[in-house]
């Protein structure tokens, strides 16, 4: 398994966004010497982990362009309502994806793009102009 571990300069106002509007279960938070959050780790509410920490000393904040994360939903639909309640950035609405996902896509204050999904459906043949790559199985 792999968590994500995204610096950022205010992890106070990073565990008060994704605990109060995304609705993530805080699992720990580390103080550091100067008493600052210096780690955060949280679930989300279909229990996939994501950690944020203070940048490393070589290191700024997150830049978020080109991240984005994929967050598996139990009820992606029924989230989706309730974020949007919250008047959190809805970047892309509930969309049913060709590989049988239905996604949103939410952008949080930092620019970091979280794409929640539920499989709803199986694959279907990709949309024009998409060209299928699968490895061969090794005997």
């Amino acid at each position: 398994m792999i968590m994500p571990m995204i610096s950022s300069n205010d992890l106070e106002a990073v565990r008060a966004y994704y605990t109060e509007q995304l609705g993530f279960a805080e699992a720990f938070a580390m103080r550091g010497p100067d008493g600052n959050l210096f780690t955060l780790s949280f679930a989300s509410p279909a229990g996939a982990p994501l950690m944020f920490g203070s940048p490393m000393e070589d290191g700024g904040a997150l830049n978020p362009d080109g991240l984005s994360l994929f967050v598996p939903s139990e009820d992606v639909d029924a989230y989706h309502d309730t974020l949007a309640a919250r008047d959190v950035d809805i970047a892309e609405g509930l969309t049913d994806q060709f590989w049988g996902d239905r996604t949103f896509v939410v952008r949080d204050p930092w620019g970091l793009h979280l794409m929640f999904g539920q499989t709803v459906n199986e694959m279907s043949a990709p949309p024009e102009g998409f060209e299928m790559e699968m490895p061969q199985p090794v005997s």
